[in-house]
């Protein structure tokens, strides 16, 4: 190994270690809990996923009455890594999971700027590609609305996307620039290209399909002329790559053909019609033909003939990243003629954000090269190291000290972290049951293998939404709650931009998801306000839910006619935030109040534990 290598390496274990050596200083509490409160936003919701692939059991109902369930569906190749290294490592796989990622992400860039530029330099050009959505977030430049999207999807340590899935697509260019260095038709080109493309489509659709366009317009490019007698001629090649990518996409196949329909549609999956596919079609051709977009596309399209009007050396670094974006633009406008179904349709667009800054960077660096011409030699390389690992170490001191300091989130955090311990203390969890509306508390006794829970995340199960339904209506007559509570819990909320109940959401995802482009079966029975919202909001507002009011009658309905026989959990904890609860008016006569904070209230059962 080089010893631009150990640089990677040393930077990567500062990056990583200078956030959890900060947070274990200024929080005192067990890895299990931390790592759900490290984990950047929406991360820790596939913490489960992750358990159950370890455990290779995607089924499980948590329910002693209900078995024989299917599968949930989950993105294999994207938790595949964390999943391994839970089943070794246990909580400390977090941990390691994130030092590979940042170690990998460094090389893959080091790798792709060394085939250009001097090893010195492409160690710092790395380094600075990493650092780029942490320039942007602590400067001016995150108030760009581009530059925003860039920040928070090009790369960072959120599970699965983008931690994982990024990799394969940055690794996918990586090996394009390599083949296009030297002669293509080698079977370890192929066959690494079609391992490359097995992965991303077990991990994310939208990038593959961007890959998949981007390597025809390569091969194109490099073949010309003779494409077809080399399709021809070197089919073997080629047929080498399809192999790779079927038996590397065959866990994710079987894991598609067994999993619960009724999961995909709450992951917010649905048809795409011929209307749908018009009204996208027309909202992707405005986006593309507005003044703001066709700039940054003539610009950047600008740039790269200059590129190689000039003939500068690293011109073929340039037309890869450049054929990236364009591949990205082309890639939402073949999906919605060619595909029958969608998903979160919003992220084909800020993925051609992002290749689109990405480009942008690249480009800077090359000039950056060629303009100053700048000799860096092994000196300046380590000052720049120790500059960033200072930089690092001294932002995340001052994060986690605000964190401390703020009295509201440390109380919370440290509640959080005395009930968990208190109940490791008195129960055996995989013997034990719990009831809880808090996600947060859900994850971690999943982690730490609870064998029943009362009540389910939606993300989290495979079971039918009736089943999640009357879970709900259960965990409310176990807690005796009315219906005016109920109604609380389900009733649709509008916040400053958009209608989100995060109580209900938490638990159907996007079922009810409402925007211009659909609503929940299509729907028009909506409030008028909530109509005209409707109406209003853009087709890619997926992250928006809105019951319309039949549903809301029948689950109301369903919820009073609800006399199922109620086996009480071992363990009950509420949030006292809940706007859906009464906490004045609680009876838990059955139960003795162990915790009670300014944010947890915590019961045990009187049966199982001796008060």
């Amino acid at each position: 190994m080089s010893l631009k290598n150990y640089n990677l390496i040393f930077i990567s274990i500062i990056i990583v270690l200078s956030k959890w050596l900060s947070s274990a200083y200024f929080f005192d509490e067990p890895l299990g809990t931390k790592i759900i409160f490290e984990s950047v936003p929406d991360g820790e919701a596939y913490y489960p996923q992750i358990k159950y692939l370890s455990k290779f059991l995607m089924n499980y109902s948590y329910d002693p009455e209900i078995s024989n369930l299917r599968n949930i569906a989950i993105p294999v190749s994207g938790i595949l890594v964390h999943s391994i290294l839970l089943k070794i490592f246990g909580f400390y796989s977090f941990i390691i999971a994130e030092w590979i990622c940042v170690f990998i992400f460094l090389l893959i860039f080091y790798q792709i700027f060394n085939l250009f530029f001097s090893k010195n330099l492409s160690t710092i050009f790395s380094i600075l590609i990493f650092c780029s959505p942490f320039l942007i977030s602590e400067t001016f430049l995150s108030n760009f609305q581009y530059l925003k999207v860039f920040e928070d999807n090009f790369y960072n340590l959120r599970v699965p996307r983008p931690m994982i899935s990024n990799l394969f697509f940055f690794g996918f260019i990586l090996v394009i620039l390599k083949i296009d260095q030297k002669d293509i038709y080698k079977y370890s080109n192929f066959i690494l290209i079609g391992l490359i493309l097995g992965l991303t489509l077990s991990s994310v659709y939208y990038y593959f399909l961007t890959q998949v366009i981007f390597l025809i317009i390569f091969l194109y490019f490099n073949l010309k002329n003779n494409l077809f007698f080399e399709l021809k001629d070197k089919l073997k090649f080629y047929l080498t790559s399809i192999f790779v990518f079927f038996i590397s996409i065959l866990p994710f196949l079987i894991n598609l053909y067994f999993h619960e329909d009724e999961f995909t549609s709450r992951q917010g999956v649905f048809n795409l019609d011929y209307e749908k596919k018009i009204i996208l079609l027309k909202y992707i051709a405005e986006k593309y033909l507005s003044t703001k977009f066709l700039a940054v596309i003539f610009t950047i399209s600008l740039i790269s003939y200059f590129v190689n009007f000039f003939r500068l050396r690293e011109k073929k670094l340039n037309n890869v990243f450049y054929l990236v974006f364009i591949s990205s633009l082309i890639s939402p406008v073949l999906f919605v003629i060619f595909s029958n179904k969608s998903f979160v349709f919003y992220h084909f667009i800020n993925f051609i954000v992002v290749n689109g800054v990405l480009y942008l960077i690249i480009f800077s660096l090359i000039i950056f090269n060629n303009i100053l011409k700048i000799r860096i030699n092994n000196f300046i390389t380590y000052v720049f190291l120790i500059l960033i690992s200072c930089l690092y170490v001294i932002n995340d001191v001052n994060k986690f000290k605000s964190l401390y300091t703020d009295i509201e989130y440390k109380n919370q955090r440290n509640e959080f972290s005395k009930i968990n311990s208190q109940i490791l203390g008195k129960f055996n969890l995989n013997k034990s049951s719990l009831l809880s509306f808090e996600t947060n508390i859900i994850i971690w006794s999943i982690m730490n293998d609870i064998k029943y829970l009362d009540f389910i995340n939606g993300f989290f199960t495979s079971k039918k939404d009736y089943m999640i339904e009357e879970d709900i209506y259960s965990a409310f007559k176990k807690l005796e709650l009315e219906e005016e509570n109920f109604y609380k819990f389900i009733r649709n909320n509008k916040s400053s931009w958009r209608y989100l109940n995060e109580n209900i959401t938490k638990y159907v995802y996007y079922k009810y998801q409402a925007n211009s482009l659909i609503t929940f079966n299509n729907s028009k029975d909506f409030k008028k306000n909530e109509l005209i919202d409707i109406n209003k909001s853009s087709p890619l507002l997926h992250q928006q839910s809105i019951i319309p009011q039949y549903e809301i009658n029948r689950l109301i309905f369903e919820f009073n006619k609800f006399d199922k026989k109620l086996t009480y959990p071992d363990i009950i904890v509420l949030n006292k935030m809940d706007d859906f609860i009464n906490f004045s008016k609680l009876k838990l006569f059955n139960y003795c109040k162990v915790f009670d904070g300014d944010f947890y209230l915590m019961y045990f059962n009187k049966t199982v534990h001796a008060c």
